[in-house]
């Protein structure tokens, strides 16, 4: 069952590769019928494989850690202000 969930695993990897360089065509319509066509690209399907694959620098949040000269840990605070609404 382990080898399926792989193969399966890497099916969906490459059909989301797929579709976020390649892209995928779409109709355009015009009047009822199909004028043509456009591609369309996935930038969320490459977000999310650029944050599985490089999360270090593709993640959605991170921390900061500073420190006196001494090393001593610094204190501070953080005040959140609303934005102020017309």
């Amino acid at each position: 069952m382990r080898d399926d969930e792989g193969v399966f695993s890497n099916l969906l990897e490459e059909e989301a590769l797929r579709r976020g360089v390649g892209g995928v065509l779409e109709p355009v319509w015009h009047k009822g019928e199909i004028a043509g066509h456009r591609r369309k690209y996935s930038d969320n399907l490459l977000m999310f494989m650029l944050k599985g694959r490089r999360p270090n620098t593709f993640r959605d949040n991170a921390s900061i850690e500073h420190s006196a000269q001494s090393g001593a840990p610094l204190d501070f605070a953080v005040n959140l202000v609303s934005p102020m609404r017309k």
